[in-house]
């Protein structure tokens, strides 16, 4: 989970509310070129162990197998949330925003982490994790959010 915000120290971060306003296309383009000129003095091993980190997080949910790459999206997209239930201003005036998201990011990467957990027979982690979905769900609502 550490790699992928590496690239962001120097850039900063474009949020997923900026994303929808159409703005950090070339994000993941740019926080790469960044991480590969950050990385440049160590050994060729561990840089390209760097990179890959950073290549398998920034794949697209749809394609991403690995359960540790799964566990790493699903708790970024997690604290995102969490960030926002706590520190928002006038989340029930955003509710539409923030509704759509949390099913983008959040409910998808849920649902994904849980079949990859079902499909290795997992079915007590897969279970935690939609404990964990299903408390993030009530809180939004708690504070006035509606997520359809």
């Amino acid at each position: 989970i550490m790699n992928h915000d590496v690239g962001e120290i120097l850039l900063g971060d474009v949020s997923i509310i900026r994303q929808l306003k159409g703005e950090g296309k070339d994000k993941k383009i740019v926080e790469r070129l960044a991480l590969v000129n950050m990385t440049q003095k160590l050994e060729t091993n561990a840089r390209n162990a760097v990179l890959s980190d950073f290549d398998s997080f920034e794949e697209s949910i749809e394609n991403v197998m690995d359960l540790n790459v799964l566990l790493a999206k699903f708790l970024d997209t997690l604290q995102a949330d969490h960030f926002i239930l706590i520190n928002g201003i006038n989340l029930p005036e955003n509710s539409e925003l923030i509704s759509t998201i949390v099913h983008k990011r959040f409910l998808t990467y849920s649902s994904v982490f849980r079949q990859a957990l079902d499909r290795q027979s997992l079915g007590k982690a897969s279970d935690e994790v939609g404990e964990i979905t299903n408390y993030m769900l009530e809180k939004w609502s708690e504070v006035g959010v509606t997520i359809n």
